[in-house]
């Protein structure tokens, strides 16, 4: 496929403008009508209305604009695949993490992947939301993201990276350390009716983990008494260590946490809270060596048992 098969139809398309298109492309305005000219005999039908500005898709056009894009698609396809044929351990992935979360698990995974596979580019974004991380990967900017989900029901290929348990934090000054013994890594339980009354630090209500921790409440009748929510998980911990509140965060969170030594965590007896954490792939046809190696190394680091992709 030409490099200009197809750029100097969609530049058009984006521009809705001949001169504005040829501008973009660094090519004369004569040189780019005679081009679709061209292309539109060639096809033995009109792509554009022209004689109106801005210019528009006639409906061969729009049927054309598809078969473009999709050809791109398929071109990136094979090009990927020929790079894992080449040379399988090498080559780049690109993903999204939501930034705290990142800064939890990619200084584990990261360093084990560049020792094992040095050839391969990594490139990363952390963003703060999970629209964000999506607008990435419906972007077409990356390979997959790694979000919590409490649902997959609106993406096609996922695979479930590890299953996190949620746990209630509280300062080693709490009355409940008195009372229950006190291991910040293996959680003692209690019953959600023994913390009704305390004060607690929520996430922000857009946040995933506020839902389930809300239903939880929710669900025994409780109104909890929030005295703040934050959208920092640290934030939380830090004031959780000096005791202005209890909060409830994933235990991946508690580790390698400067304030986690003055903190102690709990179950909900009866009441498991899980925290799933995905893998979401742009397309099934472009699982490339690389992301396989990827996702093999992040479930070595976790002690996880591999699986394979789910296709729903």
């Amino acid at each position: 496929m030409k490099d200009n098969e197809f750029d100097y139809f969609l530049t058009v398309v984006k521009e809705q403008n001949l001169s504005r298109a040829a501008e973009k492309l660094f090519i004369s305005q004569p040189y780019l009508t005679q081009y679709i000219n061209k292309l539109e005999d060639n096809l033995g039908i009109k792509l554009f209305n022209r004689n109106k500005s801005p210019i528009t898709l006639t409906p061969a056009g729009k049927v054309y604009l598809k078969y473009a894009e999709e050809s791109i698609e398929n071109w990136k396809i094979l090009f990927k695949k020929f790079d894992d044929i080449k040379n399988e351990e090498s080559g780049s992935i690109s993903f999204a993490i939501h930034y705290q979360l990142g800064s939890k698990i990619l200084p584990k995974v990261l360093p084990e992947f560049n020792r094992k596979y040095p050839k391969i580019h990594i490139k990363f974004y952390e963003e703060r939301s999970t629209n964000e991380l999506m607008s990435y990967l419906n972007g077409n900017k990356i390979d997959f993201a790694i979000i919590y989900m409490s649902s997959v029901s609106y993406v096609k290929y996922y695979e479930l990276l590890m299953e996190q348990e949620i746990v209630m934090i509280c300062s080693k000054e709490h009355r409940l350390c008195k009372l229950y013994p006190v291991n910040s890594y293996s959680p003692y339980e209690i019953d959600l009716e023994e913390i009704k009354n305390e004060r607690i630090i929520m996430l922000n209500p857009a946040q995933a983990i506020y839902k389930v921790i809300s239903d939880m409440f929710k669900e025994y009748g409780i109104r909890p008494d929030c005295v703040a929510n934050s959208g920092n998980i640290n934030t939380i911990i830090g004031l959780v260590a000096n005791n202005f509140g209890i909060s409830f965060v994933p235990q991946i969170y508690l580790q390698n946490t400067i304030e986690v030594e003055k903190i102690a965590s709990f179950r909900i007896k009866n009441y498991p809270l899980k925290w799933p954490l995905f893998i979401v792939y742009n397309n099934s046809n472009i699982i490339t060596k690389p992301m396989k190696l990827f996702v093999n190394t992040f479930k070595d680091c976790f002690n996880i048992e591999k699986s394979r992709m789910n296709d729903l």
